[in-house]
């Protein structure tokens, strides 16, 4: 160990002999707390990015038994695309990455009444469309008209939507 002009203790080894110890630590503990203010931030901007929504249900038949590989049409009202899927084994039927809007959810089985039922879905709703078909001609429609519930059971994460006309509002008053 050598002694500098300024008498502080600095080892032979150091590659950093200008620098005292506080100003390595200070240092660190800087990048160490912006390390974390990132990665803090990256989480709270991923989870605020949720922009779709989910539906799903169970096909049962009027005893309460499930019915599987019944053929499940979603169609958006606004832009009219649909989708097809079918039924699972256990009933089940999901289709997941929706735009929020107004869909019609059409459930359909060889020998059961035709299920038809609207449901509107806002940006994070994990939305629920049980259907029961009852026997009968594929011609016959049971309609099921409900609004989205207010309680979404099927998960618990906390969403709201910001109507377009506030986002403008926010946007003018930034100018």
């Amino acid at each position: 160990m050598s002694v500098d002009s300024a008498t502080s203790v600095v080892s032979e080894n150091d590659p950093h002999p200008n620098h005292s110890f506080l100003e390595r630590a200070a240092r660190q503990l800087s990048l160490l707390s912006y390390v974390i203010y990132v990665v803090l931030l990256s989480n709270i901007a991923l989870k605020a990015q949720l922009t779709t929504a989910d539906i799903n249900g169970t096909v049962y038949d009027s005893s309460g038994a499930v019915l599987p590989n019944a053929s499940v049409t979603l169609t958006n009202q606004s832009t009219h695309q649909a989708r097809q899927g079918n039924s699972n084994t256990a009933g089940q039927y999901a289709f997941t990455f929706l735009l929020p809007g107004n869909y019609s959810v059409k459930v359909e089985a060889q020998g059961f009444t035709t299920f038809t039922s609207s449901v509107i879905i806002s940006a994070g709703d994990r939305a629920r469309v049980d259907a029961s078909l009852k026997p009968g001609q594929t011609s016959e429609t049971v309609e099921v008209t409900s609004p989205s519930p207010l309680l979404q059971t099927e998960t618990s994460t906390v969403a709201n939507t910001v109507p377009e006309q506030h986002v403008e509002i926010f946007k003018v008053c930034e100018d």
